[in-house]
């Protein structure tokens, strides 16, 4: 749907939820990521697709965020873009039957994963010594377990590697913000 002229007020802050419905999930997260980074111009769905494949659930995803008449290609090393001068940057995630989507003017870069329960010693496997530290930094300013930090950090260094990122751009903690969201820096990365 669109809408032409819509003006809203806040009546009151959105508390943090456990389980969030996707639907309202998207646009919630479209907000606060225009609130702190507003230079991005994000726009970003994210969406449950019956199963129709990774591809056509990203083409669907697009197709939502662009409209039905932008065909979206994908490059010979997989990443999709529009074969149009100066189009936005896109990037898709999947996981399980949910497909997050994220086009904007800058570099950009998206990731979804589930939080998943690991050792310490497979977190450094996966995250590298410098990141582990970081995650552990993490968990001790948010008072989360090493799980989620090391997911979080997990996610960051997929989406820096889909905006074209160095793959060993340091990590750095930003910022704690409002409702359970910390901002990293990697170089021009945030």
């Amino acid at each position: 749907e669109q809408w032409k002229g819509l003006q809203l007020l806040q009546v009151e802050a959105i508390q943090p939820q456990s389980c969030w419905n996707e639907t309202l999930l998207g646009p919630y997260m479209e907000r606060k990521l225009s609130e702190f980074l507003p230079a991005a111009s994000l726009s970003l769905v994210l969406q449950r697709y019956a199963d129709s494949g990774r591809q056509g659930r990203s083409d669907l995803a697009f197709q939502n965020l662009l409209g039905a008449n932008r065909q979206v290609q994908k490059r010979l090393d997989g990443k999709p873009t529009l074969m149009e001068r100066l189009s936005p940057f896109l990037s898709a995630s999947h996981h399980t039957h949910l497909t997050f989507a994220v086009i904007s003017p800058r570099p950009v870069g998206c990731d979804i994963e589930a939080i998943v329960a690991r050792s310490p010693q497979l977190w450094q496997d996966l995250l590298g010594p410098e990141r582990l530290q970081l995650a552990t930094f993490m968990a001790t300013q948010t008072d989360e377990d090493l799980d989620t930090a090391g997911t979080r950090l997990w996610v960051a260094s997929e989406c820096l590697k889909k905006a074209g990122a160095m793959v060993n751009l340091s990590l750095r903690f930003g910022a704690k913000k409002g409702d359970g969201w910390l901002l990293l820096k990697a170089g021009q990365f945030l």
